[in-house]
Order: structure tokens, then C-alpha cells, then sequence
């Protein structure tokens, strides 16, 4: 198997500590415990800016060989990024709602989903909204990831923000992707 250099990395400031809990705490302590290995699978829904990408980032930061895809980066690759995924100790899955009625990408998720549960490998999956609010065409793959724990993310108020960007952002509280490391590498690269 060859694996593909997607080209994007993990924001070097999207880790644990960096990220405001606000009203997201028990959200935070479950993706923690996935991050040491406890739990088995995570879903994650909020509105864009709720810290979705951030906290999927940490996880993986906290875990080594674990892999990070933002599908929204990387649907129009199609789903053979995804090749080999289905043995990493970790994987975080983001932006599921951009290919949502792709039947391709579906039937992909699908049967990953499914390797993954077998082999008693941890996820984490994101996407806008529930997963029952997701417009997938496969109602297999609907009901795996409704089947998941679900936490609402809450974005910060307007104070939280205020705060969080003079103190740690240095004027931005957001955390963007960068390029700067590959996304997804064996635990010994």
C-alpha cells in the first residue's frame, strides 16, 4: 500500500490546552479519554467556528499514528484518501455533512466505520449536525453514527471570545489549518 502525502498538517496550536472549554467540558473530558485509549467511538456536532476541527486536531496531536481528514480539504480527492485508515489506532474524521449524498463516500464511510468497530479501533466524527440530521442516502450509515456517543459543541459567547483572543490568539480565536506537518503518518515516521 502507498501512502498518499495529502499535502496539509495539524495546526501546531490545536491541542487540549489551548482550547476554552466553555460550556464544551464534557465534550473535552470524552475526547480526552479517547485520546488515552478509553471509549471507543465520538460524535461530535456544532455550528462552524464551535471548535469542531480544533478539539479533532488536539485528539490527534495527543495520539501518535493517528490520522486527521478534513473532508470538506479533501471530498473531491475522493475516498481513496481513506486507504489504510481502517488499521490506524486513531482516526478523526471531519466535515462528514460535505459528503453527505455522495454514495461513493457513503459506501466508503460505511464499510470503515464498520473495520474500525471490529477491530475495536477508536473515531471521532464530526460534521455540522447530528448525525440523524445528516442527508446521507445510505440509512445504514445514518444509524452507525447516530449509534455514536453525541456531544453538542457550543461556540464561546461574545465575552468567552473577546478573552480568549487577546490572551492566547494574539487578535484571532480561531485556529486555522496549516500546512506545515503531514496529517497522517505511522506512529514511527
Amino acid at each position: 500500500m502507498r501512502q498518499l502525502t495529502l499535502g496539509v498538517g495539524l495546526h501546531e496550536r490545536a491541542v487540549f490546552d489551548s482550547f476554552v472549554n466553555g460550556a464544551n467540558r464534557l465534550a473535552v473530558a470524552a475526547l480526552q479519554d479517547l485520546a488515552a485509549g478509553r471509549g471507543g467511538a465520538i460524535y461530535l456536532h456544532g455550528v462552524s467556528g464551535s471548535g469542531k476541527s480544533h478539539l479533532l486536531q488536539a485528539l490527534c496531536a495527543a495520539q501518535p499514528g493517528s490520522a486527521y481528514f478534513p473532508l470538506r480539504e479533501l471530498a473531491a480527492l475522493g475516498p481513496g484518501v481513506l486507504e489504510g485508515a481502517g488499521s490506524l489506532p486513531l482516526l478523526a474524521l471531519d466535515d462528514v455533512h460535505h459528503i453527505a449524498g455522495n454514495s461513493e463516500w457513503e459506501y466508503a464511510l460505511f464499510g470503515l466505520y464498520n473495520e474500525r468497530m471490529q477491530r475495536g479501533l477508536r473515531m471521532a466524527v464530526a460534521a455540522v449536525s447530528p448525525a440523524t440530521g445528516l442527508l446521507l442516502l445510505l440509512p445504514d450509515l445514518r444509524s452507525r453514527l447516530a449509534a455514536l456517543a453525541h456531544f453538542a459543541l457550543h461556540p464561546l459567547d461574545e465575552l468567552q471570545q473577546r478573552d480568549t483572543s487577546r490572551a492566547t490568539w494574539g487578535g484571532c480565536a480561531r485556529c486555522w489549518i496549516s500546512s506545515t506537518r503531514p496529517r497522517w503518518r505511522s506512529s514511527g515516521d
